[in-house]
C-alpha cells in the first residue's frame, strides 16, 4: 500500500479529536453555532452510544468492535494489497 495513503485517516482521526476537544473546551452543552449559516452548524451534544447512537451495552463493546474492524483492515490489505492505483 502506497505510504501516503496511511496518512488520510492520521489526519481525519487528529481533525475529529481536536474539534471534539475544542468544542467541549468552548461550548456549552447543546450550544449551537454558525459555521456556514443555516446550513452548516456546530453543535455540542453528548452521543451515549456508538454509531448514529445505537446502544451495544457494556462500553467494553465498543472497544472490542473497533479492534476487530481495524483487525479485519489491516489482515484485508495485507492480503490483498491496496486497490488504488
Amino acid at each position: 500500500m502506497h505510504r501516503s495513503l496511511w496518512l488520510i485517516p492520521c489526519i481525519i482521526v487528529v481533525v475529529d479529536q481536536i474539534t471534539k476537544w475544542s468544542v467541549a473546551a468552548s461550548m456549552r452543552l447543546h450550544e449551537s453555532i454558525p459555521v456556514l449559516g443555516d446550513w452548516f452548524r456546530l453543535t455540542y451534544i453528548h452521543n451515549p452510544g456508538g454509531a448514529f447512537g445505537v446502544r451495544w451495552g457494556h462500553d467494553g463493546l465498543y472497544f472490542l468492535a473497533a479492534i476487530i474492524v481495524i483487525g479485519w483492515v489491516v489482515w484485508h490489505l495485507w492480503k490483498h494489497g491496496a486497490a488504488v492505483h
